[in-house]
């Protein structure tokens, strides 16, 4: 006897029949087809016999063996739990309530979520997992509906709830939480909210959540870039390249939503609008981000930090473009000069951060002038002649850093 003998038995109504032989089957030889082969026999078993006779005690036993044989048979496309559940809506007996009160929700989501969690416990510890979709969507509205009255515990505690939950994975449902977390982090005070991405699963990204949204004529940002806002408006520390690797999209794109947020908190920072240290955070910056290479944003910081570091804080720029460099993150249009509110030509980026780095080593007594960043500034200047940067000022300033590096006066750095 095959596989394709129980197919034809269960044609010809002979269950019993097709029973005893996929259970043979599975005796002789155990694997993801057999076990299929069973699943769809006791799927028969209850729409046939059970259901329609209302023995749901023997439907019940059924259900608890299809259980236990679906995560390991064959089910490629998920007929089988697409079929499972079905049966187990039909077969339980609060079917009925819990989708009254999903229904309800959607009006009035405070009674729907008190009744629901007063009768099957707050993290559904008295439901079947086919029901945790419904009870997720009625907890998310409660949140919703009442974030402007709930105490910031009270969220963490809602949220920690939900990823309790078995709901499907991705899927809308999971994506509207984590748009709702990322919205809530911006107004919490303690809310780690690296930590409950971790828990939510980058991977559970849906393709639609990397998309541009549209709410009639207004360009909202992507469910992935108001994730990477989130982060780093958190304050919080964390893995760059581990964090960007989590993520299944082109890692460029987020690097650029990480530095584009990054830009902006370090203006809000600036401004005050947001408590911090912005020296610190400008030079935490520049060590986590200088490793994933050039980009607009990047060079953004750059210009950024060469406005705010003047007068008395001039001698941090040195430090600063050195860790920002990294590897060599100037880019071609960093080299190419620049238009001012006026029309008027002025110097490219690059130019105004090496002479600038070089005014700092000028000023420092020989014994402080270490090889490292007098080999690294001279190569700063190469690359600034090889771009056509070529002028008097420009050679003398290289001449003076090639002769103190050949007099022996630069230090090597401990």
């Amino acid at each position: 006897m095959s596989i394709n003998d129980v197919i034809y038995l269960r044609k010809e109504h002979k269950l019993l029949e097709a029973y005893d032989v996929a259970r043979r089957d599975i005796i002789e030889d155990c694997n993801e087809w057999t076990r299929a082969s069973l699943f769809w026999v006791l799927n028969d078993f209850v729409k046939v016999y059970f259901l329609p006779h209302r023995r749901y005690y023997h439907a019940s036993l059924c259900l608890r063996a299809m259980s236990r044989v679906l995560p390991i048979m064959h089910d490629p496309k998920g007929y089988g739990t697409k079929a499972y559940e079905h049966l187990a809506r039909s077969v339980c007996f609060y079917s009925a309530e819990v989708d009254r009160l999903y229904r309800l929700s959607a009006t009035d989501a405070t009674s729907a979520y008190l009744t629901l969690t007063r009768r099957f416990g707050v993290q559904g510890e008295r439901l079947l997992n086919i029901f945790h979709k419904e009870m997720g969507w009625v907890l998310y509205r409660y949140m919703c509906a009442n974030i402007s009255s709930l105490s910031e515990w009270t969220v963490r505690c809602l949220l920690r709830d939900y990823l309790c939950l078995a709901a499907p994975r991705p899927s809308e449902l999971h994506s509207s939480v984590l748009a709702f977390a990322a919205d809530f982090s911006f107004r919490a005070t303690d809310f780690r909210f690296t930590r409950f991405l971790a828990l939510w699963g980058l991977s559970n990204l849906r393709p639609t959540d990397y998309e541009v949204q549209r709410a009639g004529e207004i360009l909202k940002p992507s469910l992935a870039q108001r994730v990477c806002q989130a982060l780093v408006y958190s304050g919080e520390t964390f893995d760059v390249v581990k964090m960007v690797g989590s993520f299944s999209r082109d890692r460029y794109e987020i690097i650029d939503y990480l530095r584009e947020a990054c830009y902006h908190r370090l203006r809000d920072v600036n401004e005050g609008k947001v408590s911090a240290d912005l020296w610190a955070e400008l030079h935490r910056y520049a060590v986590a981000y200088a490793p994933l290479s050039c980009s607009p944003w990047h060079s953004r910081i750059l210009e950024l930090a060469l406005s705010l570091m003047l007068r008395n804080e001039a001698w941090r720029l040195l430090s600063f473009m050195q860790s920002w460099d990294g590897t060599g993150n100037l880019r071609e249009a960093d080299y190419r000069p620049r238009v001012d509110k006026t029309g008027k030509s002025i110097p490219s980026v690059a130019e105004v951060a090496v002479r600038r780095c070089f005014s700092i080593v000028h000023r420092l007594s020989e014994k402080r002038r270490s090889a490292y960043t007098l080999e690294w500034l001279r190569g700063c200047y190469r690359d600034l002649i090889e771009h056509g940067i070529d002028y008097e000022a420009i050679r003398q300033e290289y001449d003076n850093l090639s002769r103190w590096l050949r007099a022996g006066t630069a230090t090597r750095d401990v």
